[in-house]
């Protein structure tokens, strides 16, 4: 299994890429990893997040060959302490294709930034402009029915056709509805349901209007209760209130 940690929450953003060789990843896990990086501080302020949920304890586990897991926290000295444990053993997200890298840099410094990153496997370099040589496949081909039976399907399905609407004339939706959903919910469900609130004011009184409207068309799942303490604990920022709501619901299904 191959973990990515994420430090999200900073404003450096760097992972970590740890190979193990146990099957499941829960939350024990989690930090006896970030443990072995040389961590010394208090794991109760620190939330991770994997296929957006909290690993709160060991009762949720995850299989698979790749795994990517969020680390955050909201205690400025736990992000201090993360950061250098980061700083030390990770590595920067950015990926660069090959050409535009060497294109900007010598051969001797492509070479040393590879060689520090030692989590990622080095493929020697090939010609990426040879074509590669290929049988085509023809119509006889029970293989190539089979792959163009599940192409049309695929084409032909209306959420595909909307994605592809949506790509070619509102591109920015796209990157929008990434940033929703990209980093799980990084509040602690304590703090929501610790909130006090009696009525709400004016304004808060109008986000809860505008976001209640909003969400039914989503069928989402939420009470008047709740909506009220998010918009109380975030301010009334409708962003915050929606990708908690959002990531909520996508946890429950």
């Amino acid at each position: 299994m191959k973990i990515t940690y994420k430090l999200v929450g900073t404003k450096q953003q760097l992972n970590i890429i740890k190979d193990i060789e146990r099957k499941n990843l829960n939350h024990s896990n989690c930090v006896k990893d970030i443990k072995e990086y040389g961590y010394t501080g208090s794991f109760e302020k620190i939330i991770f997040i994997c296929r957006s949920k909290k690993l709160i304890d060991d009762s949720i586990q995850f299989k698979g060959t790749f795994q990517q897991v969020f680390v955050f926290s909201q205690d400025t000295t736990v992000k201090i302490q993360l950061l250098e444990v980061f700083k030390q053993h990770g590595i920067s997200p950015i990926i660069k294709e090959t050409s535009h890298l060497e294109g900007r840099m010598s051969s001797e410094q492509v070479s040393s930034i590879r060689e520090q990153s030692s989590n990622f496997t080095v493929l020697p370099q090939q010609n990426l402009k040879k074509p590669i040589e290929q049988k085509p496949k023809s119509l006889e081909d029970d293989e190539m029915i089979q792959h163009n039976e599940s192409v049309i399907k695929t084409l032909s399905d209306p959420d595909f056709i909307t994605l592809m609407r949506i790509y070619r004339h509102k591109t920015d939706l796209l990157s929008t509805a990434f940033n929703y959903v990209n980093s799980g919910n990084l509040v602690d469900d304590n703090n929501i349901s610790n909130v006090e609130i009696d009525s709400l004011n004016e304004k808060e009184q109008q986000v809860f209007d505008q976001v209640n409207q909003m969400i039914t068309g989503f069928k989402f799942k939420t009470d008047s209760s709740l909506l009220n303490k998010l918009v109380r604990h975030f301010k009334g920022n409708v962003s915050l209130i929606f990708r908690y709501i959002y990531q909520e619901n996508l946890n429950e299904d």
